[in-house]
């Protein structure tokens, strides 16, 4: 974050706009001690993922996935690993808005996908989740 903070020691009941080239994965640890970057700007829908640290304690990725793989993620139950692309905003099939839970994530990959022929791009993270 701005202040040097990790999200994870930030108050619960709040929510973060994260890029997604911050979101990086390392085993047992899926946002290492740089996590939490935050852009000095309102967030650019095409860069940003929505980060949310629930009263719980608990942090959610919030993103869109097609309508299939968001079914699937909403019923996965735990020891099925998954695989799916999600995107920060609605594009072509990725229009079901999931919640995922960071702690049920095995892998995360960001890369830049090309939207359209005019030259549009997104960045959409490829997730393995358990």
């Amino acid at each position: 974050m701005e202040t040097g903070r990790n999200i994870v020691d930030s108050p619960a009941g709040t929510f973060f706009y994260v890029a997604a080239v911050y979101l990086r994965f390392r085993s047992g640890d899926p946002f290492p001690s740089d996590r939490g970057e935050i852009g000095q700007a309102l967030p650019s829908q095409k860069l940003y993922y929505e980060l949310q640290h629930r009263a719980d304690g608990r942090l959610y990725l919030i993103a869109f996935a097609s309508e299939t793989d968001a079914d699937r993620l909403r019923s996965l139950v735990s020891g099925q690993e998954f695989k799916a692309i999600l995107s920060p905003q609605i594009w072509g099939a990725q229009t079901s808005l999931v919640e995922l839970p960071i702690e049920r994530l095995t892998s995360l990959a960001a890369r830049e996908l090309q939207l359209d022929a005019d030259g549009n791009s997104s960045f959409v993270l490829d997730v393995a989740v358990d």
